[in-house]
């Protein structure tokens, strides 16, 4: 768990980073792969931040691979190496629970069995 409080990075636009003057945020994450470079992790988030996840991975020395702005290597990917499997939101005017399920990139997939030598991650 990261418990860090998050704010504007100053001079670098929205940027974000771990600030004692920022707004309270919570991440969980598990890790499902790891090598002695790269960690395949699932994350949740108890807030919701700008730029959360990679801000705060970022603050411990893990920056998303492809995230440039963060400090991430984008040797391997053109983009974050983030994605969103799956999101639950309580629907404004029905009152219930919405959830609403993606597929892994293939993009995300051919990383993934590039680093850690495995197939697809099914969702």
């Amino acid at each position: 768990t990261i418990e860090l409080p998050l704010g504007r990075k100053d001079g670098f636009g929205i940027g974000q980073e771990v600030r004692d003057d920022g707004a309270y945020a919570l991440t969980h994450y598990e890790t499902l792969l790891a090598n002695d470079k790269y960690s395949l992790v699932k994350v949740k988030i108890d807030t919701g931040r700008l730029h959360q996840i990679r801000a705060h991975f970022a603050h411990i020395g893990h920056p998303l691979l492809g995230d440039g702005m963060y400090g991430g290597d984008t040797t391997l990917i053109s983009r974050q190496a983030l994605h969103c499997l799956s999101v639950s939101f309580l629907h404004p005017i029905k009152n219930k629970i919405i959830t609403v399920n993606g597929e892994m990139p293939d993009d995300m997939n051919k990383l993934i069995g590039l680093i850690f030598k495995t197939g697809q991650i099914n969702t």
